[in-house]
C-alpha cells in the first residue's frame, strides 16, 4: 500500500467512526424515550393499584349501608368488587406488564446494536492504527533509501575535495 491509498483508508475509517457515533447517540436517546416510557407505564400501573386500593376501602364502607337496602348495596357491593377483582382490571393490569416487558426487549435489542456499532468503531480504530503504522514503516523505508542514495554522492564528493 502506498502511503497515499493509507491515508485515504484513515480518511474513510475516521468517516465511519463518526458514523457509528452518530447512530449510538441515537440509539441512545430512544434507549432514553422507552426507559421515560417504562416508568410512565410503572406510574399508572401503580395508580391503578391505588385506586384500586382506595375504591375497595371506600366499597368495604357501603357494607354498612346494609341496614338501607340490602339487596340493593349487595348488588352495588358485588358489581364493584367485580370490577376490582374481574378479568378486566387483571387485563389492564396485565396489559401494563406486558408493555414493560416488550419496552425491556426493546432496549436489550438498541443496546446491542450500540455493542455492535461500539464493536466497528473499535475495529475502524485498528485500522487506523494499522495504516498510521504502516505510513510510518514506508517513511523509515524511504529515509533509508535516500541516505543510502546519499551516501555514495557524499563519498564521491569527498574523494574529489581529497583530489584537489
Amino acid at each position: 500500500m502506498t502511503k497515499s491509498q493509507c491515508s485515504n483508508e484513515i480518511v474513510r475509517n475516521q468517516t465511519l467512526i463518526a458514523q457509528y457515533e452518530s447512530e449510538i447517540r441515537g440509539y441512545q436517546q430512544q434507549i432514553s424515550e422507552l426507559q421515560e416510557t417504562k416508568t410512565k407505564l410503572g406510574v399508572l400501573q401503580a395508580r391503578l393499584s391505588d385506586s384500586k386500593t382506595a375504591s375497595n376501602t371506600k366499597l368495604a364502607e357501603t357494607e354498612s349501608l346494609n341496614k338501607i337496602n340490602s339487596k340493593i348495596v349487595a348488588g352495588f357491593y358485588a358489581g364493584m368488587s367485580d370490577i376490582f377483582t374481574g378479568q378486566q382490571y387483571q387485563n389492564v393490569y396485565g396489559g401494563l406488564d406486558n408493555a414493560k416487558v416488550r419496552v425491556d426487549v426493546e432496549i436489550s435489542n438498541i443496546a446491542n446494536k450500540i455493542v455492535e456499532c461500539q464493536n466497528k468503531i473499535a475495529a475502524c480504530s485498528n485500522t487506523i492504527q494499522e495504516m498510521n503504522s504502516t505510513i510510518a514503516r514506508l517513511e523509515a523505508e524511504e529515509e533509508r533509501e535516500r541516505k543510502q542514495q546519499e551516501l555514495p554522492a557524499q563519498t564521491q564528493q569527498k574523494e574529489r575535495q581529497r583530489k584537489k
